[in-house]
């Protein structure tokens, strides 16, 4: 049985993966002018407060932050960017993340996160997220085995992927996770100007009254091999 996001977080453990199920990879559509949304369209549903924000220059975390690396997974930061490194043999069911110690309402809200790098995609044991959760609910993303993942979980044995598609280090080098009137929105963009649509979805059953923000890497039930690091660059969580 695997132990639940709250018990992590409670903790300060790394914790086992969720199971999201199998992944079908499909080539990306390529976008229309139509699908794209810029961020001053989006600024109204985004809103103009920033309720976190970390741009990984320092080399230790901020207060706002519980730092938690595992014993084959060693999280860290600096010089703009957010690490997180896989030993070269990686046990099964490990975790390193960083999560935002006190929820946020997330209403009406955006996090935005650069994406530096992901494992290695012939791995298929090891994976990277960025989640707006808590307890055991949450909505993100998660590259792993050379696609990106929007989904969303209601409970341990309860997961749903939105879209799945290839991922383009290019078009998703940002991904942006959005809330409006109960319907979740993921979009990716290549300049930080222009987000295009990803996925939707209302009926998620994750209240956004209350969540914070899981960054981090890990692995699945399977041992993984020179995994390589998961990298994360600027983030930042606008409320209203």
């Amino acid at each position: 049985m695997r132990a639940t996001w709250a018990w992590c977080l409670a903790l300060q453990l790394g914790c086992g993966r969720i199971d999201f199920g199998a992944r079908t990879s499909d080539a990306r559509l390529a976008p229309t002018t139509a699908d794209a949304t810029t961020d001053s369209a989006a600024a109204g549903a985004c809103g103009t407060t920033i309720a976190l924000q970390d741009d990984f220059t320092a080399t230790t975390a901020g207060p706002e932050w519980s730092h938690v690396s595992a014993s084959d997974i060693v999280i860290s930061q600096g010089g703009g960017t957010l690490v997180a490194t896989f030993a070269a043999t990686t046990a099964a069911d490990e975790s390193a993340s960083y999560t935002q110690i006190m929820p946020i309402d997330f209403r009406g809200g955006c996090l935005t996160v650069k994406i530096v790098a992901v494992p290695d995609a012939s791995v298929s044991a090891a994976y990277a997220f960025i989640l707006m959760a808590t307890g055991s609910v949450g909505v993100g993303f998660e590259p792993e085995v050379g696609t990106l993942a929007a989904m969303f979980y209601t409970d341990l044995s309860t997961a749903t992927n939105v879209t799945v598609h290839a991922f383009d280090p290019v078009a998703d080098e940002l991904v942006r996770l959005r809330e409006n009137g109960g319907t979740y929105f993921w979009e990716t963009s290549a300049d930080g100007v222009t987000f295009v649509p990803y996925g939707s979805a209302s009926a998620t059953g994750v209240d956004a009254s209350s969540l914070g923000v899981w960054i981090g890497a890990a692995t699945n039930t399977s041992t993984a091999t020179n995994a390589g690091t998961a990298s994360y660059g600027p983030l930042v969580v606008m409320t209203p």
